[in-house]
């Protein structure tokens, strides 16, 4: 097995993000199957589905409970998507499945912890914890220097990741009730 990430960046093929990335429409599909407004979802509804609720979060009872639901509403499961497939096929090839798959984890359980211990309050879903755990991967090795990646890989990788930093940045100032300690672009406080 090669030591250097290119050539493994070119033959191995990135099931574990394509799997994830269907991993999070489907469950967006079975909520709204099942009756969800994904439109104008109702807390209660999410908690229900298991989303990032502290009290029931941290519940030595319902600790399994935080499954990883994908997003609250279309359009932000839409961008988590979009992000996950394009900057995570490109990390996932870099680090290898399990190590992406690590990362992945990894940063989504830090992002669910760190709005928990942002605002106990807060109702939050969401891959982007996740996502942008994959950006901070993608980050350290695109700047640690050394690598032989094309310089327009590069660039395109570089855009993808602005635009979707841009996006969660611009919404999490312009939109209230924005979960910007996990960097979901989706949440709801429960009334």
């Amino acid at each position: 097995m090669p030591t250097d990430p290119e050539p493994r960046a070119r033959s191995l093929a990135p099931w574990l993000t394509r799997a994830l990335t269907f991993a999070n429409v489907a469950v967006f599909a079975a909520m709204a199957l099942a009756g969800v407004d994904v439109l104008h979802p109702g807390p209660l509804e999410y908690i229900d589905w298991g989303s990032n609720f502290a009290p029931l979060t941290v519940s030595a009872s319902v600790a399994a409970r935080d499954r990883h639901l994908p997003a609250f509403r279309a359009l932000h499961l839409l961008f988590n998507v979009w992000a996950l497939w394009s900057i995570g096929s490109l990390v996932e090839r870099l680090f290898g499945h399990a190590r992406f798959g690590a990362i992945y984890i990894l940063a989504g359980v830090a992002g669910s912890l760190a709005s928990v211990a942002w605002n106990p309050l807060v109702n939050s879903a969401g891959a982007s914890g996740a996502v942008f755990g994959i950006i901070g991967a993608q980050l350290a090795y695109f700047t640690r220097g050394g690598h032989r990646l094309p310089a327009e890989l590069v660039r395109a990788q570089r855009n993808s990741t602005l635009a979707f930093i841009g996006y969660s940045v611009t919404f999490g100032f312009i939109v209230p009730g924005i979960d910007n300690a996990r960097t979901s672009a989706g949440w709801r406080r429960v009334s």
